[in-house]
């Protein structure tokens, strides 16, 4: 199941889809970059996806999410915009 959703991701507004089965959380490298979050060495080479597919990665970051009242600390992979 996914809902798109806004969200602030470091206190800016950034529309997000949340996947309530993923066990990976992820965010585009523009998103990162826009965002100026910290991008640490690759922990996730390629990331196993649906159907078999694999996406490779660009490293981890994180973030502090809020949706609604609730806020939290986010791991994230980092992968293309393409993605």
């Amino acid at each position: 199941m996914q809902n798109s959703s806004i969200a602030k991701v470091q206190g800016q507004e950034l529309q997000i889809y949340v996947d309530f089965v993923s066990t990976v959380t992820t965010i585009r490298l523009s998103d990162a970059e826009n965002l100026k979050l910290k991008l640490s060495e690759n922990g996730y080479p390629i990331l196993h996806v649906y159907g078999g597919g694999m996406v490779p990665t660009i490293g981890t970051t994180t973030f502090q999410l809020q949706i609604d009242e609730v806020t939290t600390e986010v791991a994230a992979v980092v992968v293309a915009d393409s993605v």
